[in-house]
């Protein structure tokens, strides 16, 4: 029953998670740094902040916690790195390679790494063996998908641009691939902290419920609630450099920038209730369930997030082989989901 909770508990964040980028599509014309700034500044720092009219003993709960308050406070800030890492990975080589790249390094150490940190009893059993494969099949998905996402970009190209680049534009694209790649890398790596933060911050939830009484859904703010402060430190400061570097603060005096922060406030509000779905979730799937619960989470997200890709008609003229690729991605990730929810059941 605790695993029938955790999994739909995880699915509601997943459909969030799928779902909170999808207001984007309805802004037209407004610099990325305008849009997503306002995003950091709802979802790292406005919205958690209003945590602590609801969690009991907040400040009681992190000043006894000690040094562990570092935990998600750091890990939130690599993950706020990490979010801006990604934005510079996209321009380098494209959203399309990026989100296949980046994805799958968080699939691998988001999960796996608190699994064989703080449990690594668990890797030699039955249930932690079914675990791994079903982080390695989900991983397969992932894959898939983000290479039906770049067949499907290289398709594009071809068909808009029949030009012929030369020798010196083929070197340079090679070391903007080079470099992109390396950035995708290091951005998967930072991404995945946000999981850690959690993982590892799971005494100061633990001292919100026992010793400050609150609930298990409350008590997960006050874990949350650092981690994302950490990263809204980060990213909304890539954010404010963007707008000096690029001389984009005029944007905020826009006629439509009102409608820009309505829907920057949606995304927010989806993106943390990903978070706090997944937080929940996660402590009704037992002694792995913030790997298992992670791992479900990202597949989850990736399902709902291409469903949403046809529904808005990007897939749309793409060519037969990217949408068979994106088929057999999709497949991988629910036998993933399959394989994970079988395995944390087991004892």
């Amino acid at each position: 029953m605790n695993t029938l909770i955790g999994v739909g508990l995880v699915a509601i964040g997943a459909i969030c998670g799928g779902l909170f980028a999808l207001p984007s599509k309805f802004v037209e014309k407004t610099p990325w740094e305008v849009l997503w700034g306002l995003f950091f500044v709802f979802a790292a720092l406005l919205i958690p902040v209003t945590g602590f009219f609801f969690v009991k003993g907040a400040w009681e709960t992190w000043s006894g916690a000690g040094w562990v308050i570092l935990y998600p406070i750091l890990f939130g800030f690599l993950w706020g790195l990490g979010s801006a890492a990604a934005a510079t990975a996209y321009k380098l080589i494209g959203i399309s390679l990026g989100f296949a790249i980046i994805p799958g390094v968080q699939v691998v150490f988001g999960p796996l790494i608190p699994m064989f940190v703080q449990h690594p009893e668990t890797i030699a059993t039955t249930k932690g063996m079914v675990v791994i494969l079903g982080i390695l099949v989900s991983l397969a998905g992932v894959i898939g998908c983000g290479y039906a996402g770049v067949l499907r970009s290289r398709h594009e190209e071809i068909n808009s641009d029949e030009s012929r680049p030369t020798d010196t534009a083929t070197a340079n694209k090679a070391v903007q691939m080079a470099k992109g790649l390396f950035v995708c890398l290091f951005a998967g790596l930072l991404c995945a902290c946000l999981n850690f933060a959690f993982s590892f911050g799971e005494p100061i939830l633990n001292s919100s419920q026992d010793i400050h009484g609150n609930v298990q859904a409350i008590a997960t703010l006050a874990v949350w609630m650092p981690a994302l402060l950490g990263g809204g430190l980060a990213a909304c400061g890539y954010c404010i450099g963007l707008l000096f570097k690029n001389q984009t603060w005029n944007a905020f005096k826009q006629p439509g920038i009102r409608h820009v922060a309505l829907l920057a406030f949606l995304m927010a509000a989806l993106h943390d209730g990903a978070i706090f779905f997944y937080g929940l979730g996660s402590q009704y799937l037992g002694v792995l369930g913030v790997s298992v619960g992670f791992a479900l989470l990202f597949c989850g997200m990736m399902l709902v997030g291409n469903i949403c890709g046809f529904m808005t008609g990007e897939w749309k003229g793409a060519a037969s082989i990217s949408r068979r690729w994106i088929m057999a991605g999709v497949t991988g990730l629910v036998l993933g989901i399959c394989i994970l929810a079988v395995g944390n059941a087991l004892t």
